[in-house]
């Protein structure tokens, strides 16, 4: 991905949504397959940014929570703990938002055109 140009891909599927917002696929925001407002930005193969839109909605992220832990303990793994600030946050009515995290490090490695990410860490773990 993104090695001739920068790409992006968006409307994941809704079962990739985590923490973001789900919606219709279509432009008439009634119909289509349910896809998440969420983004990944790629150049040269390399993610460099992920972003979303935020969900606002308590009862559902207390929900893909649950739906999530179950699978965990289905795997044998442990259940990951909720978050009740945040979703006491929601329920008080947390304003509309969204977010970009971008991998600085990974932007330098591609517009130094470096091959290892560690080219450009100070602190590689080996030299920690």
């Amino acid at each position: 991905l993104g090695l001739e140009r920068p790409t992006i891909l968006h409307d994941y599927p809704a079962s990739q949504s985590a923490l973001a917002r789900v919606r219709p696929r279509d432009e008439d925001g009634v119909s289509g397959p349910l896809v998440a407002e969420r983004f990944e930005l790629y150049v040269r193969g390399i993610e460099l940014a992920n972003g979303y839109h935020e969900l606002l909605d308590a009862e559902v992220l207390a929900a893909r929570n649950e739906a999530n832990n179950a699978a965990r303990l289905r795997d044998g793994k442990t259940p990951l703990p909720g978050d009740s600030r945040l979703l006491s946050a929601m329920r008080e009515g947390l304003p509309a938002c969204a977010g970009t995290a971008l991998g600085f490090d990974r932007l330098a490695m591609v517009a130094f055109g470096l091959e290892s990410v560690e080219q450009v860490m100070a602190f590689p773990i080996d030299r920690a």
